[in-house]
């Protein structure tokens, strides 16, 4: 999660939540993250395909992040705290089902020996890094402005994000999916390489019915 301080404070300074109370969801969350793709890895692998785990993951963590946002919005009600743990909740499980398909959904970019293969991971990598640089500045620049009533923008930015990454995702039919804010730079940079590539060479990705 590339918006941790900003998370972080939406707990202390708007749910009014103790540092230890904070840290603790936090753990907790930070812990099931990379505890729930072993689940969705086994599904992934099992009975969804890749394409199918990382839409579901995707589709689940927009949901989540609207739920983060309408906890923002209940601030001072009794539906502020439910609503956030729900949302931490379908982020935990959409992220269980993507995250173990990514760098899996890369490598079968390209032919098995196709060199190309490095540069692949290489522009991936670099996103994910530009990503992780813009996200804060985004999500912490609309939320984060002293008003605890604005930290529910810095959410519907992610959870605008991750829609928009299904809507590309289905209606260019590219093994992108929805994914966070912060990796969404990286799938941009593979679709131009991989427009790149086209041009010098007509058969440069496998049809998407290998990777269902």
């Amino acid at each position: 999660m590339a918006c941790v301080p900003f998370f972080v404070l939406f707990l202390t300074k708007a749910l009014v939540m103790s540092d230890k109370d904070a840290s603790n969801i936090y753990g907790s969350f930070t812990g099931l993250v990379y505890l729930t793709p072993l689940i969705g890895g086994y599904i992934s692998d099992r009975y969804w395909g890749n394409r199918r785990s990382i839409f579901i993951g995707g589709i689940m963590m927009g949901i989540g992040q609207i739920l983060m946002f309408m906890s923002g919005n209940s601030l001072g009600t009794a539906m502020a705290s439910p609503l956030m743990l729900s949302g931490l909740t379908l982020l935990i499980i959409g992220n269980g089902f993507f995250k173990p398909n990514i760098s899996t959904m890369v490598g079968q970019l390209y032919p098995k020996g196709d060199g190309r293969i490095d540069g692949a991971f290489t522009i991936f990598y670099m996103g994910i890094n530009l990503g992780a640089f813009f996200a804060p500045l985004i999500c912490g620049g609309l939320g984060d402005t002293g008003d605890v009533g604005d930290f529910k923008w810095g959410f519907l930015a992610a959870g605008v994000g991750m829609i928009v990454s299904v809507i590309t995702f289905e209606f260019l039919k590219i093994n992108t999916s929805s994914i966070p804010m912060e990796m969404q730079w990286a799938y941009l940079l593979l679709i131009i390489n991989r427009q790149r590539h086209r041009i010098k060479k007509k058969h440069c990705l496998p049809i998407m019915g290998k990777w269902e």
